[in-house]
């Protein structure tokens, strides 16, 4: 994938997924260490069940560091579709069939900006520095017109 660092993805282990009433699909599932390190699974339901999904994540979690996006990319609130159980797992009712994503951004990681490339480390230095440059040689190209207009 252009302008992404895949040597941050892990080996895959310790999804628990179950589903009642439903059929499921799992498409994918990841970690990743960007930024911030995140788990990833998608899939899709076939029913108008349950399913509760556990990352196999080795720390406990807040409901701050998670997301759960419906088939059309809307945040699913919780406490209406899903809940965080006192395991690290989600239990989740989606309205309807469809795909359903469920993120854990892992904000606490002291070690995930050292797992991330330069350029995404400093990213806003680097912007600012381009940004920087592009403005003086603007002003320079435009005072060098100007000299030349003048004699």
């Amino acid at each position: 994938m252009p302008y992404f660092d895949l040597s941050g993805i892990n080996s895959v282990g310790n999804l628990a997924f179950s589903a009642r009433d439903c059929n499921v699909t799992i498409w994918i599932y990841l970690n990743a260490a960007y930024s911030y390190p995140v788990a990833i699974v998608s899939y899709l339901v076939e029913g108008s069940g349950t399913q509760t999904v556990n990352l196999g994540l080795k720390t406990s979690t807040d409901i701050s560091e998670w997301s759960v996006v419906n088939e059309n990319g809307a945040f699913m609130a919780e406490g209406q579709r899903w809940r965080l159980l006192p395991d690290d797992s989600l239990l989740i009712t989606p309205p309807s069939e469809g795909n359903i994503t469920v993120m854990h951004f892992d904000f606490n990681d002291p070690d995930a900006q050292k797992l991330s490339p330069f350029w995404m480390q400093h990213s806003i230095i680097l912007l600012t520095g381009v940004i920087l440059a592009a403005t003086v040689l603007v002003a320079f190209l435009f005072k060098v017109k100007k000299r030349k207009s003048v004699t």
